[in-house]
């Protein structure tokens, strides 16, 4: 598997974080962090505040959490919260404003939750789901395992 414009393009408007190939913040003794500010078919524009630069797709490496942090209480944008949670109370919100929402559905997302993510299933899942993912950047497409990505620490 190579990394696709697809498997990064979804992040990017929830504030998509990267490591560059080779770059250390000795200071930090940690990568250097950059955040992503476009994407194009071959480029990708990224900038620490610093520095901008753009570079090719296959220098960088994307921030992603790993599906297995799911469960537990991480530190987004300075909040601590568990992912899991905030699904759940959104299909529960969601099922009392739209009754559309089946309680098959809802027993779906916790059900696909509770498991190791199929990717090839990600589909199946309600959209407000998947976008919780990427907005907590969460690696939908095991990117982590493949070396297309690096785990997001908090």
């Amino acid at each position: 598997m190579i990394r696709e414009l697809k498997h990064i393009a979804p992040h990017i408007a929830h504030g998509l974080t990267c490591n560059l190939m080779g770059e250390f913040d000795a200071k930090k003794d940690a990568p250097l962090v950059f955040k992503v500010t476009g994407i194009d078919q071959r480029f990708i524009e990224i900038d620490n505040g610093a520095h901008h630069y753009e570079i090719e797709s296959e220098e960088f490496f994307p921030l992603l959490r790993p599906m297995s942090d799911l469960f537990e209480n991480i530190v987004h944008n300075g909040e601590i919260v568990c992912v899991a949670k905030v699904i759940k109370e959104d299909a529960f919100v969601l099922h009392e404003l739209y009754y559309d929402l089946s309680f098959k559905q809802n027993a779906l997302i916790l059900r696909s939750l509770g498991e190791v993510m199929d990717f090839d299933k990600l589909s199946e899942l309600p959209f407000f789901v998947v976008e919780i993912l990427f907005k907590y950047h969460f690696d939908v497409f095991g990117l982590i395992e493949k070396g297309l990505a690096q785990p997001l620490k908090t």
